[in-house]
């Protein structure tokens, strides 16, 4: 019987038993009597006594049984291989610390208190970045900042350099995971705070009531920024747009201000409310296959002092057959949702930190074709006590 089974974290949520697999930093859910299994060879017990046992428990023959068990495991070791080549093999780092690309544009930025840089080797890579923060654009400093950021092409890959270093390497078709070292390289600068001390990065919108925060996720297209945006609008805040970072050790929702990505399909809806919209730059997303203008960030003075405990995560989705329909959303597929676009450092506390801390959050999912009852559920979900 395999024995040499993955090294792996778990934790129980409701029925079944979310697994992490250390070297893959995959993600598995199980249930009996598959768990069940894992426990036992895990265990000191011999390899006839767990065929045994599961035969037993499981109503299967001895060769039944064997043969489930091998699957299992023999399913579980494949799941947790790495079939991605490593970074260093696939591109010569060396060399693209020493390139020195001609600049399509510099830009300065200053949100709080806090100054970055960041040059752009091409338009396309400024559009990576700098319509997020182009309302932090300021007149580049004669002092030193303590961010330089610089985004450039290298042997048909992306690179991003920091303060002079190089800090990653992309496919150009990752243009993603760039995005996502660029926003923990300016979270840092915010907040003080070194990548590993975040609990995660999630794909989703923070809107706050000052004393919490709702987290609202969706595929593309949902209607996820139009109802973040209209209860921003309503009076509510708008902590974080598409990125919203958790503190390791609070669990805490710390702010995160970038510009909004508005579609087209969304402008007459929301340029009442942002009238600056309507003069907003249009800008096509070719790989993405999308159009849209830029919505100005929260007031950062607003919101820099707010680290915010989770209320809900509510999947919403634009509905016509539903004027607003609401209902709890099962957790594992809520988890599975969160997880697909998150950024959690892949170290084992931070992982068991964070399993224990989406057990404890209440998940929703919000069908809605009218928007005022939309608005008006989820001022009700913050007025609600858990």
């Amino acid at each position: 019987m395999i024995r040499d089974i993955p090294v792996f974290l778990h934790q129980k949520i409701e029925s079944e038993y979310i697994i992490w697999l250390k070297k893959s930093n995959r993600f598995v859910h199980l249930q009996e009597p598959a768990w069940r299994v894992i426990r036992l060879v895990k265990g000191k017990k011999t390899d006839d006594a767990i065929r045994k046992k599961i035969s037993l428990e499981y109503g299967m023959t001895t060769t039944e049984a064997e043969r489930f068990i091998e699957n299992i495991l023999s399913e579980l070791i494949a799941f947790d291989q790495i079939t991605n080549e490593p970074e260093a093999e696939t591109c010569d780092i060396t060399a693209a610390e020493t390139f020195n690309p001609e600049i399509f544009s510099e830009m300065s930025y200053i949100i709080g208190t806090k100054r970055f840089n960041v040059k752009y080797q091409t338009q396309r890579y400024e559009y990576f970045i700098h319509p997020l923060f182009s309302h932090f654009q300021t007149k580049k400093p004669k002092q030193k900042v303590p961010l330089e950021l610089e985004l450039f092409e290298y042997n048909q890959r992306i690179f991003l350099r920091k303060n002079g270093k190089i800090a990653g390497g992309w496919a150009l078709n990752e243009s993603h995971l760039v995005k996502g070292q660029v926003f923990l390289d300016i979270l840092e600068l915010l907040h003080n705070k070194k990548e590993n001390k975040w609990l995660a990065a999630l794909h989703a919108s923070a809107i706050s009531d000052t004393k919490s925060t709702i987290l609202f996720s969706a595929q593309a297209g949902s209607g996820k920024t139009t109802i973040s945006s209209l209860l921003r609008a309503s009076g509510l805040r708008l902590i974080s747009d598409d990125f919203v970072p958790i503190d390791g050790i609070t669990g805490l929702v710390f702010p995160f201000p970038t510009a909004v990505s508005v579609k087209e399909g969304s402008i007459p809806v929301l340029s009442p409310y942002y009238p600056s919209l309507l003069a907003a730059e249009t800008i096509r997303y070719e790989a993405l296959n999308k159009t849209v203008r830029f919505a100005p960030p929260e007031n950062y003075e607003l919101i820099k002092n707010l680290k915010l405990p989770v209320k809900a995560l509510v999947f919403v989705t634009y509905d016509p057959s539903h004027s607003v329909h609401f209902e709890k959303a099962d957790t594992i597929t809520a988890f599975n949702a969160i997880t697909a676009e998150a950024w959690i450092p892949p170290k084992s506390r931070n992982i068991q930190s964070f399993l224990k801390w989406f057990e404890k959050i209440p998940c929703y999912i919000m069908k809605y074709s009218d928007n005022d009852l939309a608005i008006s559920k989820i001022k009700q979900l913050f007025e609600n006590d858990q």
